[in-house]
């Protein structure tokens, strides 16, 4: 059974910032974390609103990106259960990156047995440092998740035996590696 409807307020209207996770995340790799990142356009996007910013198309990054989970998570024990319907992200052309974050945001919440409920804003709406679930100005990989209080428990990660648990991985790395054990415990 689906969570409760959850409301997600997305300020497109923000300047786009560099350096946030609006583009990019970690995944655990051979060697490490390994960065994926979105290329944008050249140009000035920190002066642009998130909605307006675009994706490079001068790039194959859908390709290296799927390519670089393969590689990464193929042996990870949920990595095909989850591939038929991960692969076409990598495949759809994508002209604007809210877009290609919608998309994939909707597709982690299917899994996830959450369907909350992703409402655009019509205009800025100004940070609100008090609102712990104002998280935009979380822009490092250690404080991403500590607006909203979250901890994840240590698990076994696919390179594991190379090196300590890697916390604040994407999504995917959760969901590749404690596959329907992730819904369970979200769901309780």
């Amino acid at each position: 059974m689906a969570q409760p409807a959850a409301v997600i307020q997305m300020d497109v209207h923000a300047h786009y910032q560099k350096g946030s996770w609006r583009n990019r995340c970690y995944i655990a790799g051979p060697h490490g974390l390994q960065l994926l990142s979105v290329p944008l356009e050249r140009g000035k996007n920190e002066r642009r609103p998130f909605k307006d910013v675009k994706i490079s198309q001068s790039e194959r990054w859908q390709q290296q990106h799927w390519r670089t989970l393969e590689a990464c998570y193929r042996r990870s024990a949920y990595f095909e259960f989850f591939e038929d319907d991960l692969a076409p992200f990598y495949q759809r052309p994508y002209t604007f990156l809210l877009d290609w974050n919608l998309d994939l945001l909707r597709f982690t919440f299917k899994p996830l047995k959450m369907a909350p409920d992703i409402i655009m804003t019509t205009s800025y709406q100004p940070f609100q440092p008090d609102n712990p679930f104002d998280i935009r100005a979380q822009n490092t990989k250690d404080t991403r998740h500590a607006a909203l209080g979250a901890t994840l428990a240590p698990y076994q990660q696919v390179f594991g035996e190379r090196y300590a648990f890697l916390p604040n991985l994407s999504i995917l790395d959760h969901l590749f590696n404690k596959g329907l054990s992730a819904i369970e415990k979200n769901n309780t």
